[in-house]
């Protein structure tokens, strides 16, 4: 199976639809790769686009993108790098008021078991607390 990795654009025609001619070429693509001739992979960084895209662009709530996200990851044939630390990111963000990139880098430490060195007291709401003060 070829592993193909997706850019931004080709997750916002989908869940858009907003240029229809592309969404149905995309339609096509995530078709085939529904019959196993391809495995789409999406970056950390894509989802950090993504959201921002749909947010600002799009002017989705965070819970309205952060639910089509997690419905679109959901097939087999799609790839998500670091998938465990998104998926528990995209979930603490929907529902927070707490930077997306944040949320990142805290999910890893987290998972790390590391603590995390910053000036940014949002950290704090999180549990459990590993910011350490600068």
């Amino acid at each position: 199976m070829k592993s193909v990795l997706l850019d931004t654009n080709i997750i916002l025609r989908y869940l858009t639809n907003d240029v229809p001619a592309q969404a149905e070429k995309v339609k096509k693509r995530f078709l085939e790769a529904d019959e196993g001739k391809f495995q789409f992979e999406i970056l950390p960084l894509t989802v950090v686009e993504m959201i921002y895209q749909l947010e600002n662009w799009y002017e989705l709530s965070r819970e309205e993108a952060c639910r089509k996200i997690l419905t679109l990851f959901s097939p087999d044939w799609m790839v998500v790098k670091e998938k465990e630390v998104i998926f528990e990111v995209l979930n603490i963000y929907r529902l927070n008021k707490i930077d997306l990139v944040d949320l990142i880098i805290w999910t890893t430490a987290k998972n790390e078991n590391k603590k995390l060195l910053s000036f940014d007291k949002d950290f704090d709401k999180l549990s459990p607390k590993i910011r350490l003060e600068p």
